[in-house]
């Protein structure tokens, strides 16, 4: 819960706001992938236990980072990706061993994926990788 409350929540806000304000790259998609829903969801073992076999028949798969960013590049037909996994701010950051397996298939690939700890540490790789235009801040 903290990581929801301190971290995602605050961040989430933070980005729309820079949408709002068209201050985000044009063409920008992104998404929260709820792979949360087994740690947060109420209800006793067995009820969880459907939750779960229900979410891997529609496809969730362990591993995936909580946000995925897609947005244009500067070539026709192209698009940039950036992969960030938000974790709580008191806990070290700790990948589990499908997180790892993603981020290592990232590295692979080239495709940046990072951990953040903060909501303002993940606007700023947003700013960073050009999502959100620093110069009209």
């Amino acid at each position: 819960q903290k990581e929801r409350d301190l971290v995602c929540k605050p961040f989430v806000n933070s980005l729309r706001n820079y949408e709002r304000l068209g201050l985000c790259e044009e063409g920008l998609a992104w998404t929260h992938i709820v792979n949360e829903q087994m740690r947060w969801g109420k209800g006793n073992a067995h009820q969880q236990a459907i939750l779960g076999a229900h979410l891997k028949a529609m496809g969730r798969r362990a591993g995936w980072p909580d946000y995925v960013f897609l947005w244009p590049a500067e070539h026709r037909g192209c698009a940039r990706l950036l992969f960030l996994e938000a974790k709580a701010p008191d806990v070290s950051i700790r990948l589990t061993g499908e997180q790892l397996k993603f981020q290592k298939l990232c590295e692979k690939y080239r495709y940046p994926h990072h951990v953040f700890t903060s909501w303002g540490d993940g606007i700023k790789y947003l700013i960073d990788y050009g999502v959100i235009r620093a110069d009209d801040l």
